[in-house]
């Protein structure tokens, strides 16, 4: 079998939010989430269609409506950017469960708590 040559370009947060979304896929495949892909590493055109169409800096690396949930991913040392922690913060303004999460098991913990708590 063949390895994407693609994968070589991923950093440790983008693994670690694919190990997430796979997990989501096969535990609560009928929960929708979604990713919001980040502008900074695309073309200066790409840049510019994505700030023109609206995309802000920060928003979290996953957002699950149904749940109420906002979730950034880091690995430690990695710290939430301002921008992050004001849509964190806008988050928890308006109801929803806002949390920086640094590892899977951390991750996998919360949305088992959320959906627990959903559940209940």
């Amino acid at each position: 079998m063949k390895t994407n040559p693609f994968l070589k370009h991923m950093g440790p947060e983008d693994h670690l939010q694919h190990q997430v979304v796979t997990w989501c896929k096969i535990q609560y495949p009928r929960i929708k989430y979604h990713h919001s892909p980040d502008s900074s590493r695309r073309t200066v055109f790409e840049q510019f269609k994505y700030k023109f169409l609206g995309s802000d800096a920060g928003y979290p690396d996953l957002t699950f409506p149904e749940l109420n949930l906002a979730i950034e991913l880091k690995i430690k040392p990695n710290k939430p950017t301002p921008a992050q922690l004001e849509w964190l913060d806008y988050f928890k303004s308006i109801g929803w469960r806002s949390e920086v999460c640094y590892s899977f098991d951390e991750t996998v913990k919360l949305i088992k708590e959320v959906m627990k708590a959903k559940a209940a």
